[in-house]
C-alpha cells in the first residue's frame, strides 16, 4: 500500500513538473517561405533586410502577427509602409519625379522616415512599378546618427498571377 501511495505522489509530481516546464502562451506564426498549394498565387509582400536587422520573409498575404507591409497603390505617390520587430517605415516618392530602375535621393521629393529619423542620406530605387507588380531597394543612412541605417529590398504583386503548372 505504501509502495502504490509514493507511486501516485512520484506520477502526480513528474505531471507537475511536465506542465510546469510545457511552453506557454500562443506562438507567433512566422512568414513562411512556400507558396501556397493554390492555382493563382499572389506574393503580397517580399522582404528582403540587411539593417536595421538581418531578415527576410515572403508574405502571401496580409495577415502575418507582428508583420505590417502596405504596398504601394496606383496613385500619385508610390507609397510603402512597413514595420516589423518595434520598428518602422513610410517611404513616399511621387511618381512624377522617380525613373524606374534609377537610385533616387532622399531630396525634397523622395522622403523617408523610419527608425525616429527624418533626414537620410543615400538613395532609394524603385524598379518596379506598373500593373502587375511593384519592387523597391532602400539604401539610407540616418543624417543625424549614421548608425541608423535602412538597407534592403521589398517587393510584390498587384494582382493575381497564374501558378506555374510544371
Amino acid at each position: 500500500m505504501l509502495f502504490l501511495s509514493r507511486v501516485r505522489i512520484c506520477c502526480t509530481l513528474a505531471l507537475l513538473w511536465a506542465a510546469a516546464c510545457a511552453p506557454s502562451g500562443t506562438p507567433v506564426p512566422q512568414p513562411t517561405t512556400a507558396a501556397p498549394d493554390a492555382t493563382r498565387v499572389v506574393v503580397f509582400c517580399s522582404i528582403a533586410l540587411q539593417a536595421p536587422e538581418a531578415w527576410q520573409a515572403t508574405l502571401y498575404a496580409d495577415d502575418v502577427r507582428g508583420v505590417d507591409c502596405v504596398p504601394p497603390d496606383r496613385g500619385d505617390v508610390f507609397s510603402l509602409g512597413f514595420s516589423h520587430a518595434g520598428w518602422w517605415l513610410q517611404l513616399d516618392v511621387p511618381r512624377r519625379a522617380l525613373t524606374v530602375g534609377t537610385p533616387h535621393a532622399f531630396d525634397g521629393d523622395a522622403a523617408l522616415l523610419a527608425l525616429d529619423c527624418w533626414d537620410w542620406d543615400g538613395s532609394v530605387t524603385v524598379d518596379a512599378d506598373d500593373d502587375a507588380r511593384w519592387a523597391v531597394r532602400l539604401d539610407a543612412r540616418c543624417r543625424a546618427d549614421a548608425g541608423k541605417a535602412l538597407v534592403g529590398s521589398f517587393s510584390g504583386a498587384r494582382e493575381s498571377l497564374p501558378a506555374s503548372t510544371n
